[in-house]
């Protein structure tokens, strides 16, 4: 059977290290892992995002008071918040999307990657050991 190498410097392995501890030793199991890692992450960007959009139309609520020097009513300063965040992270994901190709550019490897590994045992039905290299 087939045996799958996986480098302990990749972003799956350190995501589901992060989140699950001990990793399976399978590639069915370790697939489990890395979608049950990337649910808790995305869950915990969005509760980072809800954070982050309250703050924001504080921000804009009280600006809007500061420029304009008088009361204005807080609902009426959520859409220019609404904008303020929209506009931020696009601009951050485009620079996390620059860092990252150079990272990938950088480290092209000769192996097929965890998910095309991942998706051919899928197809397949069968699930092969895994093997942790530094």
């Amino acid at each position: 059977m087939k045996e799958i190498v996986v480098s302990r410097d990749s972003w799956h392995y350190r995501l589901v290290e992060k989140v699950c501890g001990r990793p399976h030793d399978d590639i069915c199991g370790y697939t489990r892992d890395v979608a049950w890692s990337l649910f808790v992450l995305s869950v915990g960007v969005a509760v980072a995002c809800g954070v982050v959009a309250s703050f924001a139309d504080m921000f804009a609520w009280i600006a809007a008071m500061i420029a304009t020097m008088q009361w204005i009513d807080p609902d009426q300063s959520a859409v220019f918040a609404l904008i303020l965040v929209i506009f931020v992270s696009v601009i951050g994901l485009m620079l996390a999307m620059i860092v990252i190709a150079k990272q990938r550019a950088e480290k092209l490897r000769k192996s097929q990657s965890f998910v095309v590994e991942a998706f051919d045992a899928w197809k397949n039905k069968w699930c092969c050991k895994i093997t942790v290299k530094d």
